[in-house]
């Protein structure tokens, strides 16, 4: 039972919330002991979730922060920066902004930052 809920899950990508609980509640009709398996799997996966949320939120306020703190310290050296370039720092991932943070003392200009930023 379990690994059938599995691959319907799995599968079922476009599955609402309302289309999962109606299937919880008709396995809970037809396959009573089929509900405490439901339940723990429901559970698991909504544990799963809150987990992926809470990552993606660091990720997102780390490079947000990244992003800012990059920016200041280029306009701090250099005195202004290009709108554009301004963008493209802050639609860089984690891996960029870290490259343009640590070589920040070796730019000659901002333009030196270009090859960094897509």
């Amino acid at each position: 039972m379990e690994l059938i809920m599995r691959y319907i899950f799995s599968a079922g990508k476009s599955l609402t919330k309302c289309n999962i609980n109606k299937m919880i509640r008709q396995i809970e009709i037809t396959y009573p002991e089929g509900s405490e398996v439901t339940m723990t799997l429901a559970e698991m996966w909504m544990e799963e979730g809150r987990e992926e949320g809470r990552a993606e939120g660091r990720e997102e306020g780390g490079v947000t922060a990244l992003s800012e703190t990059a920016i200041q310290l280029l306009i701090e050296k250099f005195g202004k920066v290009p709108q554009d370039m301004k963008d493209g720092i802050m639609n860089s991932d984690m891996a960029t902004l870290k490259v343009v943070l640590l070589n920040i003392f070796r730019y000659e200009s901002v333009e030196d930052v270009r090859r960094y930023i897509q």
